[in-house]
């Protein structure tokens, strides 16, 4: 019978998609759908700032060699570099390990239904860019869930592990970032 069960015969594991009407899933689209909506459905997605720092590795002015940044500087508000925000709408949830998959070491794992609340991971649109160093901001939301104005930052996530998620094709899907709470 071989290794796999096929009642077509052989050990070729069986297609999960109809290949006449799809031969692939198109997970960048299902994971829009999910968390961005689609029609009428709003989506799960909540909406945050992706503080994106300066990727030439470009220092604030108010950098030095022998004290860093100044946490009172406006610009960069103690960052060290000059960065840019831009709206995102991902998805979050808290996570018990230091790793992606939430495993970690035997030692450090918390009791089941324990969650180490300041550690995060943030599933982002194939639109968005984040890398490891950058921050993320959960913001205020109203009942609707969209962002109060003037802007209120509540929490500030480091973005200190970033994983693209791609398709079978190699299209970028989306993105998995493992996120560390930083006190702001």
């Amino acid at each position: 019978m071989g290794k796999w069960f096929n009642p077509g015969g052989g050990d070729a594991i069986p297609p999960i998609w109809n290949a006449s009407t799809s031969p692939t899933a198109d997970l960048r689209k299902e994971f829009d759908d999910l968390v961005l909506g689609r029609g009428s459905y709003p989506g799960i997605g909540v909406f945050m700032l992706l503080r994106m720092m300066d990727r030439s590795g470009k220092r604030c002015l108010c950098w030095n060699e022998t004290r860093g940044s100044s946490t009172n500087c406006s610009y960069c508000k103690g960052e060290s570099f000059q960065w840019t925000e831009e709206w995102v709408r991902g998805w979050f949830t808290q996570t018990f390990g230091r790793s992606l998959t939430g495993a970690t070491q035997m030692e450090t794992l918390l009791p089941p239904g324990i969650f180490d609340h300041d550690k995060a991971i943030m599933y982002l649109p194939a639109t968005a860019n984040p890398a490891t160093g950058d921050a993320m901001f959960r913001i205020r939301l109203n009942a609707e869930g969209k962002p109060y104005y003037p802007i209120e930052r509540i929490e500030k996530w480091r973005c200190v592990n970033v994983e693209d998620r791609r398709q079978e094709s190699g299209e970028l899907a989306f993105w998995l970032v493992l996120c560390e709470r930083v006190e702001f």
